[in-house]
């Protein structure tokens, strides 16, 4: 039975798909499987945007009755180039989930078309999380199905034709081997590599070969509901909830309220920060700015949640000259506040010295009190609510996308050793044990803490934790799979451990190994 014209497009792009996922595959197996990880994450990301790029080439060029779809896949493959380069000078967790984002956002975008909703794309990668591993499975019955429907004993068929070939090639083969010496070499070494098989075919790389297959078969196979004009609808249905529920008088009581309790927190602050007046007794300023940092960033989130709801399209209440003064007296406040917070966390990182969830902390003030002003533009431009969304969102992952390219654990070790005890006569003594924690990016930092004068037992502790870290940098660039911009610099500003370092270190810490698995 001839194909259907159906079946055979089907077929045709299966197998395709098929050979593509293979090579990625066979290339995730030879970049990964027992190697260190370096630039090759990014390498790898480059080939999935190749390869997502190349198979949707057609349906680029002929997406202009889309609009903006070519521009924003082109976009994101030039964040995924950057992302790439930014897994070249140091991979890390920010950018290869960074990464894995962005290339599922460009299969998206290929297969389906761009919208600038959040909440469309934050359901859209749920699904894929959710439901992408599961596409394999629906393709290989839809493959059946369209074989059925070419021949009812296809299975049986294609064997048939291929049992006679393959059984007296074999015989001949057989044949030519007790006649020629050579031949025999050659089936002897071939059953000598079969029988080595199950020594590289092993657990642990057979998973990695079916992880890679099941989710780069979920890229190029992505099933897209398309984004439509139902995804930006032009009233919220939060808006709608608060033009039922709030009252404007309710509205400005609240604002009166609020700015009076915030202007007591914001003297307070004014009066123990910035005036130095004597706190009570028993309570350090590291206390004080401790107790205050997070329940203010919380504070100032519930703040802005009341703005969104009160001062929607629809309601009377952003119409009223009374409450969007108080309003804005208040985001005003609510800025002073978040700048508050940043300040106790300052107090606090000089008292306790830095940790990344400090440094984490930091940063997010920053993007609340960006969003409290988006909020303000918000009101002031009569904005809607999914606009709100999509800067906010835009500012986030614009500051995640710069943080991918910069030394953090680098900048927090040298931020400690210059700001501790031994190097300033205050503040906090150094945590050589956290800076080991941060890995080989402290190295430089605990060079420069070596050459202060330090006692016997401190030399002797930072020049092992020096050493130890060299190990482990050695260890992560064991060939050229391993190597980063980063890890080169760092690898050229550090002394080689010697063999016998080496040894002593896998003595010691092979011992502790052990003490922990009895």
């Amino acid at each position: 039975m001839d194909a259907t014209p159906a079946a055979v497009p089907l077929t045709r792009r299966l197998t395709t798909d098929a050979a593509v996922a293979l090579a990625l595959i066979a290339l995730a197996d030879w970049l990964f499987y027992e190697q260190s990880v370096g630039w090759t994450a990014g390498l790898y990301s480059l080939a999935l945007i190749v390869a997502l790029t190349l198979r949707s080439w057609r349906g680029v060029r002929g997406v202009r009755s889309v609009a903006g779809r070519s521009r924003a896949a082109w976009g994101l493959a030039a964040a995924g180039v950057g992302l790439a380069g930014a897994m070249a000078i140091e991979p890390g967790a920010l950018s290869v989930t960074m990464a894995a984002a962005v290339v599922v956002m460009l299969a998206t975008t290929l297969r389906g078309g761009w919208t600038p909703s959040v909440t469309w794309w934050a359901g859209h990668g749920a699904a894929f999380v959710l439901k992408g591993w599961t596409w394999l499975f629906a393709d290989a019955r839809r493959r059946q199905r369209a074989a059925r429907r070419r021949s009812g004993v296809w299975v049986i068929v294609g064997v048939a034709r291929w049992a006679l070939p393959v059984s007296l090639t074999a015989v001949f083969v057989a044949l030519f081997a007790a006649a020629n010496p050579i031949i025999e070499r050659i089936t002897t070494d071939v059953g000598h590599w079969i029988e080595h098989v199950p020594r590289y075919v092993r657990i642990a790389r057979v998973t990695l070969w079916i992880g890679v297959g099941v989710w780069v078969w979920a890229l190029l196979r992505m099933r897209v509901n398309r984004p439509s004009r139902a995804d930006e609808p032009a009233r919220d249905a939060l808006d709608d909830a608060a033009v039922a529920m709030l009252d404007p008088g309710t509205v400005v009581r609240c604002l009166v309220l609020f700015n009076a309790a915030f202007a007591v927190q914001t003297t307070l602050d004014a009066v123990y920060l910035l005036g130095g007046a004597t706190l009570p007794d028993g309570l350090t300023y590291a206390q004080y700015a401790q107790r205050g940092a997070y329940p203010l960033i919380a504070t100032a989130l519930l703040a802005g949640l009341f703005v969104i709801v009160t001062f929607c399209r629809g309601a009377r209440t952003p119409s009223m000259r009374t409450a969007r003064v108080l309003v804005y007296v208040w985001l005003t406040q609510n800025v002073l506040l978040v700048g508050a917070a940043a300040w106790r966390l300052g107090l606090y990182v000089e008292a306790y010295s830095l940790t990344r969830w400090r440094l984490a902390a930091g940063l997010w003030m920053g993007l609340v009190a960006l969003g409290l002003v988006w909020l303000f533009v918000r009101i002031v431009r009569d904005r809607t609510n999914a606009w709100l969304l999509r800067v906010n969102t835009l500012a986030a992952v614009g500051l995640l996308y710069a943080c991918c390219f910069l030394n953090l654990d680098g900048a927090i070790a040298r931020y400690n050793v210059r700001h501790c005890r031994e190097t300033t006569g205050r503040g906090p003594v150094l945590d050589v044990a956290y800076l080991e924690s941060l890995g080989p990016e402290s190295l430089p930092a605990l060079r420069w803490f070596a050459e202060h004068d330090l006692d016997e037992s401190q030399a002797s502790g930072v020049n092992f934790t020096r050493k130890r870290l060299t190990v482990v940098l050695e260890d992560q660039t064991p060939n050229w799979r391993g190597w980063t911009l980063q890890r080169q610099r760092l690898t050229a500003e550090t002394v080689p451990v010697t063999d016998n370092e080496r040894r002593a270190f896998e003595r010691r810490y092979g011992r502790q190994r052990e003490a922990v698995t009895r």
